[in-house]
């Protein structure tokens, strides 16, 4: 393959990534930046981390379909604008596997990492969260970055349950979680580099 050749197919891996992440934003009324927010988070935390340059582009380009099972959930249960029930609860979360079981048999770089991401990004460092209850360092480093970016992406901005939180709040509540929700050292390289969040969360700005 020339390098013309091998451009043309990193494009179109980046156009197909794209066009998935607009599908999962459009299932959820998620019409914003959303997901370059969360990619942009995640390149970050993985050039903070000291991941090389292969895995910071993988990184940016993989979190963006994290939330792609979602479009197998049922509106009913998706868009709900009050506390899911147990039952509902129980069903939200199988959006983990379903997001796998899309992306699990791709080929492209990104999309694999994609299927990684889905089925990980909602364990907890201390074995608590799920699918399979994987803890601490056996959770994918991609999915550990992401658990970060994802949850202070939705505290800090209004949802149809909630107000948006301050960053600083959001900042509290990553610090709060060190070891329990999330990887520790991940947590620290994120609020050392505040300001670049801070930058991004401006940048990327749904209004």
């Amino acid at each position: 393959m020339n390098t013309q050749e091998k451009s043309i197919g990193i494009n179109n891996e980046h156009e197909a990534v794209e066009t998935l992440a607009k599908s999962a934003g459009y299932k959820e009324h998620k019409m914003g930046k959303h997901s370059q927010r969360i990619a942009h988070y995640c390149k970050l935390l993985a050039k903070t981390a000291g991941l090389n340059e292969k895995i910071q582009d993988t990184a940016f380009y993989a979190s963006q379909v994290y939330d792609l099972g979602k479009v197998g959930i049922p509106d009913s249960v998706l868009l709900k604008a009050g506390k899911l029930d147990d039952r509902e609860l129980e069903v939200m979360k199988t959006h983990s596997r379903l997001g796998y079981d899309i992306l699990k048999y791709s080929k492209t770089r990104y999309l694999k990492a994609g299927a990684v991401i889905a089925y990980s990004h909602h364990e907890k460092y201390d074995g608590s969260g799920y699918p399979i209850g994987l803890k601490g360092e056996t959770i994918p480093i991609l999915g550990r970055i992401v658990a970060i970016a994802d949850v202070f992406d939705a505290l800090t901005h209004e949802r149809v349950y909630k107000k948006a939180w301050s960053i600083e709040e959001a900042c509290q509540f990553l610090v709060e979680e060190k070891g329990k929700h999330f990887d520790p050292s991940l947590v620290e390289d994120f609020i050392q580099h505040i300001d670049e969040v801070k930058s991004i969360k401006t940048e990327f700005s749904d209004t």
